[in-house]
């Protein structure tokens, strides 16, 4: 009898162990990713410089350019096609959720935040970064296109907003943007643009001049002016 009792006080406390540990497992708050693979954008391929942020101040650098290839990064600036500087580069999970670039030939490390598939940045500090989209030509030529290329009908991947706003489509025809929200039938603005003489794309009744760049002719980029926030727009199926 005695012994069984020693197995039962035995058994209790190697369950409450037991339970002990799983608590503290799934309230740790463990944020290493089970696939680190999953967590990784490929930076392969030729980036767009779409701003530089330092704290309240921006630049909007017309042609300043990464391109990432080999596991080597080349940056950009102006028309040669010489990078100001290049290096051996490796991209990790260690700040998982965000990743760490490290380009170890010019001794410089950033942590990335991948924004969606087509746009990240690059943090010096939490005040100082680099916004890149994705660049169509990777011989760093100018893009070539009419304004006909917003016309239709897009989805909004990523835009930056003060209000939370999900299922949003903006429709571009006949001079007049188009803007649905939440899953509305019914727009939430239906306004004119167009193109001044710099190319930029203006709605004057959101307050917005933009600069373009397609992507492909599924997905296209808008950066604000007066702003430098960037717009990823999708075309809608």
């Amino acid at each position: 009898m005695k012994r069984k009792n020693l197995l039962w006080i035995a058994g209790g406390i190697f369950l409450a162990i037991a339970v002990v540990v799983m608590l503290v497992f799934v309230f740790s708050g463990d944020n290493t990713p089970q696939n680190p693979d999953k967590e990784m954008i490929k930076l392969d391929g030729t980036w767009k410089v779409a701003a530089y942020i330092q704290g309240s101040t921006y630049t909007l650098p017309e042609k300043e350019y990464f391109s990432f290839a080999n596991d080597r990064a080349c940056a950009y600036r102006g028309d040669t096609t010489t990078p100001f500087a290049e290096s051996a580069y490796t991209l990790t999970a260690s700040t998982y959720p965000n990743l760490e670039l490290n380009l170890s030939d010019i001794g410089r490390k950033y942590t990335v935040s991948v924004i969606t598939d087509n746009y990240i940045r690059f943090y010096e500090s939490s005040t100082v970064y680099t916004d890149l989209i994705r660049y169509a030509n990777a011989d760093l030529s100018d893009l070539t296109f009419t304004q006909d290329v917003v016309l239709g009908t897009w989805d909004v991947a990523y835009r930056n907003t003060a209000e939370v706003i999900t299922q949003e489509k903006i429709q571009f025809a006949d001079g007049i943007l188009t803007d649905y929200r939440n899953g509305a039938s019914e727009p939430a603005a239906s306004v004119p643009y167009y193109w001044n003489e710099k190319g930029e794309l203006c709605v004057d009744a959101l307050k917005v001049q933009m600069l373009c760049y397609p992507l492909s002719e599924d997905v296209l980029f808008f950066i604000e002016v007066s702003t430098g926030c960037v717009w990823e727009l999708h075309a809608a199926k």
